[in-house]
């Protein structure tokens, strides 16, 4: 929460040009910079997007590369400098990746930021709420409901891998490539959404591509549609027509141009959503689900999303597998 507040702050800064003084970590500058890499005959030449006149620069830890920042610390106004500095190996561009570099640096302005106050008349500013402790109020309910949200997120994810783990069935491979045809399909509706002509790039070669890398997502969907369904078989759980049109109704309110829809495949989307959220909520309070910390998982259990599943063998794994004995 104070980070966030901070963030804010930091963005309704007033800039206050500095002239007595260098600059300091946390200033705005303007520099001119050349920056010069050795070519083949060992001699200092520039390239390309490594110069910039008038750049404006937040003296912040980590812009740029390291020591960037750190040398502009403590320069003079129209101050000019040289700075002996190394890509890191894993810069983004690899012709660079590794060079020593020399940025030569002229420090043209100085500005301080000036933060706002934190108070009733900034909270009004930044939102709709009338005091700093109603602000802030609400900041504390939004964490809370988006940590909410994320450790269910993380315990679903980790019953369905559970689940996919514990079920042994053969799945057809027309099943398995109509759901594939599918995900590709979907992947082109989105790339037409946003304006691209599929007539100018789409070619054969690329949907095949775009199908092999699409296969195993469409196994583990096909995976967990079965698991899932085998459970709300064996435990009676299903959908009520009046909570899918509750669901439906409040989807189509949400919708810009409900028209571009197709209606009936959204209703069965949001039918299929309805069950997997009941389902998991019932395999919830029949499991045990541990949270751990974040990345503190063996390697061979870092598939599984923040959460380890420790499923009782009397439910969730049983009931895939009695289907099989039937």
């Amino acid at each position: 929460m104070d980070s966030t507040l901070a963030t804010y702050q930091t963005q309704r800064a007033t800039l206050v040009p500095i002239e007595d003084r260098a600059a300091q970590m946390g200033d705005a500058v303007v520099i001119d910079f050349v920056g010069k890499v050795a070519n083949e005959a060992g001699e200092l030449e520039e390239f390309a997007g490594g110069s910039g006149s008038d750049f404006s620069l937040d003296l912040e830890p980590g812009r740029f590369i390291p020591g960037f920042v750190e040398g502009i610390v403590d320069m003079s106004l129209e101050e000019a400098k040289d700075l002996d500095l190394v890509f890191p190996e894993d810069y983004g561009h690899a012709d660079l990746a590794g060079k020593a570099v020399v940025f030569s640096i002229t420090l043209k302005e100085i500005k301080e930021k000036e933060l706002p106050e934190l108070d009733d008349d900034f909270a009004q500013e930044i939102s709709e709420f009338g005091t700093l402790e109603e602000l802030r109020t609400s900041l504390v309910n939004q964490y809370a409901e988006e940590a909410s949200e994320k450790t269910k997120t993380n315990q679903h994810g980790a019953l369905l891998n559970a689940l996919v783990a514990n079920l042994e069935a053969e799945i057809p491979g027309t099943m398995v490539q109509q759901e594939t045809d599918f995900l590709v399909r979907q992947t082109l509706s989105q790339f037409s959404q946003q304006g691209l002509d599929l007539n100018k790039f789409l070619t054969q070669d690329l949907i095949d591509g775009m199908r092999k890398e699409a296969r195993p997502n469409a196994i583990n969907r096909l995976k967990r549609t079965l698991a899932l369904g085998e459970v709300a078989k064996q435990e009676h759980i299903s959908v009520t027509p009046e909570e899918l049109q509750t669901k439906f109704d409040q989807t189509l309110a949400d919708l810009s141009d409900p028209d571009q829809y197709d209606l009936e495949r959204l209703r069965e989307v949001l039918e299929e959503e309805l069950l997997q959220d009941k389902i998991l909520t019932w395999l919830l309070t029949v499991n045990t689900v541990e949270l751990v910390p974040e990345g503190s998982l063996q390697p061979e259990l870092a598939s599984a999303p923040e959460s380890e599943v420790e499923a009782q063998p009397d439910v969730a794994a049983s009931t895939i597998a009695s289907s099989e004995e039937e």
